[in-house]
């Protein structure tokens, strides 16, 4: 399945971020490179990508204060994402900063149960962007199979008006129990 959206921002930092952290598989690297393109002079920036090789690898933009590590081997349908393991593995600076990823779905929900329940991080501090789904048809044939009550009170905490972090968090949390 292909879907194609409207664009919209998903990169979002406050005004007084000091220092970022992007990182991305494969997928994620058109917009990554947008980002470093735009990112202030002042910023100091992490990046990490992930590919299969480097034959997967895009030439980035320069920028002043901005230090990159490609990952190779890892993620992208090849083989389990180190994405978690890196953004665990990186110190996260006193100062005022921001985390942007973008991957595979389970990546991201991993790195996100880190951002929000270790790390405690508040939303205007991060953005988690889940790009695609690895073995995605077996994921829309599971999904399409979950009780129609489940799927109800899904589409209901959506539109509760509750928080939507913690509507986000319990619907993580649904999929993984799920095997979504």
């Amino acid at each position: 399945m292909i879907t194609i959206n409207n664009p919209r921002g998903l990169y979002t930092p406050p005004a007084d971020t000091n220092w970022q952290l992007l990182v991305a598989d494969a997928t994620g690297l058109p917009a990554l490179s947008r980002l470093l393109a735009q990112t202030p002079a002042h910023i100091e920036t992490r990046a990490f990508i992930e590919v299969a090789d480097a034959n997967h690898e895009l030439e980035l933009p320069r920028h002043p204060k901005a230090t990159v590590t490609r990952l190779h081997g890892s993620g992208n349908g090849v083989a389990p994402s180190r994405l978690e393991d890196v953004v665990r593995a990186v110190p996260m600076p006193k100062a005022l900063g921001y985390l942007w990823v973008a991957g595979e779905q389970k990546a991201v929900r991993a790195i996100r149960k880190y951002v929000r329940k270790e790390l405690g991080l508040p939303p205007e501090r991060y953005e988690l962007v889940a790009y695609w789904i690895n073995e995605g048809e077996d994921w829309e044939a599971k999904f399409a199979a979950l009780d129609p009550a489940l799927k109800a009170r899904i589409d209901a905490a959506r539109h509760s008006g509750r928080d939507p972090e913690e509507v986000r968090d319990e619907y993580e949390a649904t999929l993984e129990k799920h095997g979504l």
